[in-house]
């Protein structure tokens, strides 16, 4: 398990980050996403999405985390968590 994605974005720019998990049987069954400890959900009126994409060849589930237009309360430490408990995470910076 893996997230890639610019650690360091200016205000107003887009966050954007992949979080990549596989196993050798199959994939896992869900990823999730967090910031500060809260569970990060598609908002539209946020301008957050959140999708997925499973492939069963390949045993990978990718999830990719979008914020088009960051805030400074956007920085910080963002985790990335598998079904299985596999875990990552990734600090974003967010400039003023």
């Amino acid at each position: 398990i893996h997230i890639s994605g610019s650690n360091f974005v200016d205000e107003g720019d887009r966050i954007y980050l992949v979080c990549n998990a596989s196993s050798q049987e199959y994939p896992p069954e869900d990823i999730d996403w967090f910031l500060g400890g809260n569970t990060l959900t598609t908002d539209e009126s946020r301008g957050m999405q959140i999708h997925k994409y499973v492939s069963i060849n390949t045993g990978t589930i990718i999830s990719t985390l979008e914020i088009k237009q960051a805030r400074l309360t956007d920085g910080g430490v963002y985790v990335c968590r598998t079904s299985n408990k596999d875990v990552t995470s990734t600090h974003v910076n967010v400039l003023n």
